[in-house]
């Protein structure tokens, strides 16, 4: 099974954006920069595993920022798909270890919830604080996407970072076995 990879912080939960969250989640939550106008989330924004959402990150009993994923295809059959998740944390919450602790945990729902083989994510190339949260969750860096992210009205590169089944089995100690498909 190999070594396993608890979160960082036992205290990191995730759970569905309530009404009374949005108060807090209503601050803009990047220190990274403008991305354009900001809606907080809504309790309408928890979706399933399976089409995209956002759940809200509680670290030590206190709202911390939301973590979101959206589906996305590399190929022309459904096994094909594969999540992007993403995260915004509020200010306080930040280098901490409540942003590794929450990806670890949202990719734990993936895997263990859908019958995904690999997790994405990705961070501007000059984010190396999130380049090092995802590498903490066993995240490997694959390469760089040109111009993908808008910010600061210009488009900015990403590096993309995943994580693939086998991966997170070896780190987790779970063996999730593939949905059917029939």
């Amino acid at each position: 099974m190999g070594a396993t990879r608890r979160p960082l912080r036992d205290d990191v939960v995730l759970r569905p954006v309530r009404e009374d969250d949005v108060t807090a989640l209503s601050e803009p939550p990047s220190a990274y920069g403008d991305h354009g106008p900001h809606a907080p989330p809504s309790p309408a924004d928890t979706m399933s595993l399976e089409s995209g959402g956002r759940l809200c990150v509680v670290a030590g009993g206190e709202v911390a920022g939301t973590v979101s994923w959206v589906w996305m295809r590399w190929g022309g059959t459904g096994p094909s798909s594969s999540p992007v998740i993403g995260i915004e944390l509020l200010g306080g919450a930040r280098g901490r270890g409540v942003g590794s602790a929450a990806q670890w945990r949202l990719v734990d729902l993936m895997f263990r919830h859908t019958g995904t083989h690999r997790v994405q994510a990705g961070t501007e190339t000059t984010n190396v604080a999130e380049q090092r949260a995802l590498e903490r969750i066993g995240m490997r860096r694959e390469g760089t996407v040109r111009g993908s992210h808008w910010r600061d009205g210009a488009h900015r590169d990403l590096d993309l970072y995943a994580i693939l089944r086998p991966e997170w089995a070896a780190l987790s100690g779970h063996d999730a076995p593939l949905p059917s498909d029939g």
